[in-house]
């Protein structure tokens, strides 16, 4: 309630009187304001430069704070425009009132943004404007100060993120509070206002700051705050300066009173009302608009104030004031003792020891220590992460009639050992209650990503190779920003000392120092990155010189750097192989059929002394000719070559050309007038094949037009080709049909090729041969029987019986040479067409009965021919 009649005070006051908040506080008070006159510190400038013909740039100091500012000196006014890299920590800064003169300051955009050294701030009446987003996200900001300053407008963000900041005080001249003023400021629990009537504001000039935010009017009516815009939005927040209330929630006490210049005494006594447990210490602070303009002092204080005791604070001005009139100059509050139940509180977590990025839910169990207790368990349960304040309270109270439980994410469970705690509270018949627990968050363990890194080097150089390309990290959790310091610059570990050529194994490692994080919830692996780098081989060839200079070719057979001039346009070794290699690919040839040279041309002018590499204008005006050595598996015959030429100086630099390729005894040659980076590609031949059917028919699907080197071809078979009245003999290399038949076309043959087909007469053809009544077997123009055994080679011509598939034809004497294993004979046909054949004998052999002989002994009888049995063997 109020003491006095709020119009009668304004009536009563004088004008230019001010008036002043006394606040009391036990346990829970508002903090309050740091006592203490403001002093008017020593600055200075150093004007360093004229940034036009109006303006000086340069510095000012306190010497502490150095900020940089620009004088504006046809106008008097200094711009603070930012804090110096010089400057040391701005603490409890105090803004200038007065430089070479000059008494205006105007504090620019963002001047203060970010700034984390930055304590206090106070506004000195030399101040006349402060711009948007000045003391944005000054994160350690506890108290400002603007009261002495002409300030009109509180501009948008000014304050946004300053999430210590506890305390404000605006000034009298305040007509605006703009958007988002003082969003996001978690901690600010306190905001005078000394403008007689309200000031504007935007529904979200307080958005996001504490739930105990209070707003003192301290000269203007309460009541016209709802008829101001935007202030709906914080009806429950304003309280008027001439209040003086005992409030059993929060033990907080207002009192208004005006300038006097007597001192004013206040008594405290504990009589009913409130337990002692609630009152087991006591505090007194002076705060307020001009709490600094008055002293506090206390009579008798105690730790904690028992029944019946009282205790008294005495408030004096430091200066004379005019007589006002003030409010009654004690107070008593009741406050009552009992004692209250224990409880017993649990905290239990679903795991105690995760990695970054794991969810832990915590669940609380607040049970009467005494169950028979008569009286009902009711409050809640506060859930707070590393500390028990307003700050570090998760999510809003839990009634202890429902599930009590907090779940904590990463957002919460930053790598390293939190606490969390449970706080009971809220029931007058228990006493509250804390319990606590540590949850341990280890960093989450990332992987590395090698996929763009590359090394090579050459043979013939020496130690590590530089390594191209990003090195990236995999395991990063959505939305979190891990920087790998470095990324680039990187270097093989393993390759010193390999000289031969080769794929290797090597680790990746920074050029100097160790891999680190700028993120603490991630871990590096414990081994380091490794990539496959290669070690090319490296040749060098004389070539011939005209003048007294040595040239030589050197040939790297692969990319271990790029040329200067494409650098620009290749970041790495790999990229330029890339580009050559898609090149050829372009051209036909298939990309796994294409190697990589880097050839270099280096000149002597010493007699081979030292060497260099020739420059675009020593260049041979007839160019070079250069010899590769055939890539693996290739050679002169059989391929088609492909060479891709980059050039990699002078105004063609990155331009690809295509010499020709001439196969030669030592490799692939070619000519250019500029060397480095070369692709060389191989196709398999491609060849014609014609076949002459001479007369007959190659059955579709049949006809064989071409084939590849390497791959080969099959001919048409009898089966595929064919021609009344005759009978398919081969395919001849030659018109002539001599030599003998081709079937295939082998896979090592090359060049063009051309058949022609054989026939022969079906007259020629025979029905079966039989010898002594046994019949044999006809493939083609051989033909085989194998006589009974204990039967004898046929000595007699008469004792083979040939019978020719046409009645017309004639067959010659069979004759033998070789005691009657082998005849020959040939059927000729009706039109002159003749078959030579070949009948071979044999003689089966009947093996003696042994019984117990796993195998029988032969041998081959050099009078006969034919394997004749020595007896049983055995195994």
């Amino acid at each position: 309630m109020r003491e006095n009649d709020e119009e009668g005070e304004k009536h009563a006051m004088k004008k230019g009187f001010r008036d002043f908040v006394c606040l009391l506080a036990l346990a829970v008070l508002l903090l309050a304001l740091p006592a203490g006159a403001l002093a008017d510190d020593e600055w200075s400038a150093n004007w360093t430069s004229s940034t036009s013909s109006i303006t000086y740039g340069g510095t000012i100091t306190n010497g502490s704070a150095v900020l940089t500012a620009e004088y504006y000196y046809q106008t008097y006014t200094i711009f603070i425009e930012g804090v110096h890299a010089d400057s040391g920590p701005l603490g409890d800064l105090v803004l200038p009132t007065e430089i070479d003169g000059c008494t205006s300051f105007i504090v620019s955009t963002r001047v203060f943004a970010g700034n984390d050294t930055l304590t206090s701030i106070t506004a000195t009446p030399s101040v006349t404007s402060i711009q948007p987003y000045a003391f944005q996200n000054c994160t350690n900001l506890i108290r400002a100060d603007l009261s002495a300053c002409k300030l009109t407008n509180v501009r948008n963000e000014i304050f946004r993120g300053c999430t210590s900041l506890e305390t404000v005080i605006l000034p009298s001249t305040i007509t605006e509070i703009e958007a988002q003023a003082f969003k996001d400021c978690t901690s600010l629990n306190t905001v005078y206002i000394l403008s007689e009537t309200p000031p504007e504001i935007s529904t979200d000039s307080f958005a996001n700051c504490s739930s105990d935010l209070r707003i003192v009017s301290v000269n203007a009516d309460v009541d016209e705050h709802p008829n101001v815009p935007g202030w709906s939005a914080y009806a429950d927040k304003i309280v008027g300066a001439s209040l003086l209330t005992a409030s059993p929630a929060s033990h907080a006490w207002t009192v208004q009173r005006h300038g006097t210049a007597n001192a004013q005494t206040f008594t405290l006594t504990n009589e009913d009302g409130h337990n002692a447990e609630a009152i087991a210490s006591l505090s007194v602070a002076l705060a307020g608009a001009n709490a600094d303009a008055f002293t506090l002092s206390t009579d008798g204080m105690s730790a904690s104030l028992n029944v019946g005791g009282s205790t008294r604070f005495t408030v004096t001005p430091k200066t004379d004031l005019s007589t006002g009139t003030y409010l009654e100059a004690s107070k008593t509050v009741n406050l009552a003792v009992a004692e209250k139940g224990a409880v017993a509180l649990t905290l239990t977590p679903s795991a105690s020891a995760v990695t970054y990025g794991d969810a832990v839910t915590l669940t609380a169990d607040v049970s009467k220590a005494d169950s028979s207790d008569p009286d009902a368990l009711t409050g809640d349960v506060r859930f707070y992460l590393d500390s028990v304040d307003a700050t570090h309270q998760l999510g809003e109270p839990q009634d202890v009639t429902g599930e009590l439980s907090v779940t904590l994410d990463r957002a919460e469970l930053t790598a390293g050992t939190h606490t969390v705690y449970a706080v009971y509270e809220g029931n007058s018949a228990f006493a509250d209650r804390q319990t606590q627990i540590d949850i341990m968050v280890a960093a989450r363990t990332l992987g590395w990503d090698a996929s763009e890194l590359s090394a090579s080097r050459s043979q013939a150089q020496a130690g590590e190779a530089e390594v191209h390309g990003t090195l990236r990290l995999t395991g990063r959790l959505d939305g979190d920003a891990v920087t790998l310091i470095p990324d680039t610059g990187l270097v093989t570990s393993g390759l010193a000392g390999v000289a031969q050529p080769g794929e290797y194994q090597v680790k990746v490692v920074p050029q100097s120092g160790a891999y680190a994080l700028n993120n603490p919830n991630y871990a590096l692996p414990d081994d380091g990155p490794v990539i496959t780098a290669f070690v090319y081989a490296s040749t060098e060839e004389d070539v011939p010189s005209t003048g007294s200079d040595r040239l030589k070719l050197v040939m790297e057979a692969g990319l271990s750097s790029v040329p200067a001039s494409l650098a620009g346009t290749y970041a790495s070794p790999a990229q330029l192989e890339a580009a050559l290699r898609a090149d050829v690919t372009a051209l036909g040839v298939p990309g796994a059929d294409v190697a990589i040279y880097d050839v270099t041309l280096m000149v002597s002018r010493d007699g081979g002394q030292s060497w260099s590499e020739v420059t675009e204008s020593d260049f041979p005006a007839s160019g070079i000719t250069v010899t590769l050595p055939y890539p693996a598996g290739t050679g002169a015959q059989g391929y088609v070559f492909t060479v891709a030429h980059m050039f990699s100086s002078g105004a063609n630099a990155g331009r690809i050309e295509h010499p020709t390729a001439t196969a030669t005894e030592k490799g692939v040659s070619f000519t250019v007038t500029g060397l480095s980076p070369v692709a060389l590609g191989w196709t398999a031949g491609n060849y014609a094949v014609t076949l002459h059917p001479s007369g007959g028919t190659i059955a579709a699907g049949k006809d064989v037009t071409g084939y590849t080197y390497g791959v080969g071809a099959a001919l048409p078979t009898a089966a595929d080709v064919t021609r009344d009245g005759y009978t398919f003999d081969g395919w001849y290399d030659n018109a002539a049909l001599t030599g003998s038949p081709v079937t295939v076309i082998t896979t090592a043959d090359v060049g063009n090729r051309e058949y022609w087909a054989k026939w022969l007469s079906a007259g020629v053809g025979l029905k079966p041969v039989s010898v002594d009544g046994t019949a044999g077997v006809i493939d083609g123009t051989e033909i085989s029987v194998v006589l009974p055994a204990g039967s004898s080679l046929p000595t007699d011509a008469q004792q083979i019986a040939v019978t020719p598939a046409d009645a017309q034809a004639s067959v010659s004497m069979p004759v033998t040479a070789d005691g009657g294993a082998t005849w020959t004979f040939t059927v000729t046909a009706q039109d002159g067409t003749s078959r030579a054949y070949t009948l071979r004998i044999t003689l089966a052999v009947a093996l003696p009965q042994t019984g117990d002989a796993s195998y029988y002994r032969m041998k081959l009888s050099a009078a006969s021919g034919l394997f004749e049995p020595l007896g049983p063997g055995r195994r």
